[in-house]
This record gives structure tokens, sequence and C-alpha cells, in this order.
């Protein structure tokens, strides 16, 4: 989850022994598209808002927790992404990302990750699944439950190694 992705993806790298990783929440590159749905998202979101015909989830703090930022973190910049990634497909390994809505502003729709990687097929070894509507932390057990289950259907799909 989140900068245990990165590490994971930068561990990956150099230890052959790993034959796939999840990666949830890990790093994410704006590009024009996924700028324009952001901006789209939040001009709907409030005028629904205004006209009281929508409300939006429960969030953590509604919930009773905190957003306490504790670490500063500063996701894997996109040069050294580009670099792993191409190093692992190329050794034949599996990578899956998650990404939740908790990355919205950066991460919108699942056309996105080939735009972040133009250079790189991921049409053999890369999948994905999008939560737009789960938290980053999954605090409601829904959410939770519907990411464990996508990742075993992934892992299942992958098959022994």
């Amino acid at each position: 989850l989140c900068s245990g992705a990165d590490d994971a993806l930068r561990h990956a790298e150099h230890d052959a022994r790993v034959t796939g990783v999840v990666l949830v929440d890990p790093f994410s590159y704006s590009t024009p598209s996924s700028r324009r749905r952001y901006l789209a998202m939040r001009l709907v979101g409030r005028t629904l808002r205004t006209l009281l015909a929508y409300r939006t989830r429960p969030r953590a703090a509604s919930l009773g927790v905190r957003d306490v930022h504790l670490v500063e973190y500063r996701y894997m910049e996109q040069p050294e992404s580009r670099r792993i990634l191409a190093a692992l497909l190329d050794r034949g390994v599996h990578v899956h990302f998650v990404y939740t809505g908790g990355m919205r502003d950066k991460f919108n729709h699942p056309f996105q990750l080939q735009q972040m990687f133009p250079d790189h097929d991921l049409s053999k070894r890369v999948t994905l699944d999008h939560f737009p509507r789960t938290e980053h932390t999954q605090v409601l057990a829904e959410d939770r439950a519907a990411l464990v289950e996508a990742i075993t259907r992934r892992l299942t799909l992958a098959g022994p190694r």
C-alpha cells in the first residue's frame, strides 16, 4: 500500500525469486486526460451537492478516524518506475496495480495506466483493478472485502509459478 508498493517494486527489481507483485495505490502520474477528468469530476460533484442531489460516502474523518500526516512521502519518480517496470516485464514478472479513489487527483481512469507508460507493452504481464469509490486506507469493511476479492482473483488467474 502506498509507499510499501514503491518499496516492493524496488525490491522485486533486484530479487529474481519475485515472479509477481501487487501494488496498491503506488506512484501515479497525471496525464492531460486525467487532469481533465479530475476537474470534471469536481465540477459535477460540487454542482450535485449544491442541488442537494448527491451525498458523498462517509469519509474517514466522519467515522472518527483522524487524518494525521506524520510522514510526508514522495512517490517514486517516473523515470525510476519506468526503468523498474521495464526490467520486471523483461524478466516475465506479473505486475498488478490497484488504484483507489484516494488517488483520484492523479489516477482516475483505467486507461490512464497505459498513458503513464506509453513506451511499455502492458497487455501481457500487467493487470489493473480500479476502485474509484474506495478510500486509500479502505476504512469500510465492504471496501476491504472488495479489494481482497479482486487481488485473490488476480492471483488465482495468474496461476502458480
